[in-house]
Parts: structure tokens; sequence; C-alpha cells
């Protein structure tokens, strides 16, 4: 997958919510044919308690958001160039917002399980379009 035009590539940040499987994963970052995929993968660290939060203490958060942004970079290996992924701010919006400072998407694609979905706001969906690029959410798992 080397020496594709820009009309010919698809930059994606992967935003994950939740533990995902790694099949799930490749199947909605698969590409038609002679497209070349680079994806950035951000876990934001959502699932902090407060008091974690209140005292600064977001290790072990942070340690569960790496982990999951690692596994779904795993998982996009074999169909996409993982350009990076790691663990974003507590808060959905500023962990996206963040890493379109640096990468710049396509398109975003939030992974999320069924459980999580109902845990996202309303206004977290909306507010995402604000950023440019198109916004798909993936319920998975």
């Amino acid at each position: 997958m080397t020496g594709a035009t820009e009309a010919e590539r698809r930059r994606v940040l992967v935003v994950v919510l939740s533990d995902l499987d790694a099949d799930d994963v490749r199947k909605k970052l698969e590409a038609p044919p002679g497209e070349e995929l680079e994806v950035r993968v951000v876990a934001p660290m959502w699932e902090i308690s407060r008091l974690d939060r209140l005292t600064g203490d977001d290790t072990a958060e942070r340690e569960r958001a790496q982990e999951r942004a690692g596994d779904a970079a795993e998982a996009a290996r074999p169909v996409a160039r993982a350009v990076g992924a790691g663990p974003g701010d507590a808060d959905v919006l500023t962990a996206v917002e963040d890493e379109l400072r640096t990468f710049e998407a396509d398109e975003i694609l939030v992974l999320v399980s069924p459980r999580d979905r109902e845990r996202m706001a309303d206004g977290d969906e909306r507010t995402l379009e604000r950023f440019g690029p198109p916004v798909s959410y993936s319920i998975i798992g």
C-alpha cells in the first residue's frame, strides 16, 4: 500500500469508546482496492470517575484507554497503515479536537458498544459534526 496519490488515500480518525473485537474493527475500515488508509486511533478516558478526575489520578483509566487504542490500531494494521494510537482526554469532544490538531482526517469513525452508545450524550453526537470531517457511528460487539 505505497505510492497512493492524495485521491486514493483516506485518513480516518477512529474514536474507540469501548472494548472491541478485532474483526469488527477490520470490517469497519476495509477499503476498496487501490485505496490506502491512514488511521489514527484515540481512546478517550471517558470512564474515569469524578473523584479520580478531581484528584488528577487518571493512571488506571489512562492504561485502559491506551490498551483500547492499541488493540484497535493492531486490529487495523492488516487493512490500514496505522499512523498512531493513544489515550485521549476524558471528554470525547476534547479528545477528538486534540487529535484533529495533528491528524488531518477525511472522516471520523466512532466505534462503540450498545451499552456505551446509550451513555453517549446526544449533544456529543451533534457537536462532533462541527469539526468538519463526516462522522459515522458504528455499534460493535
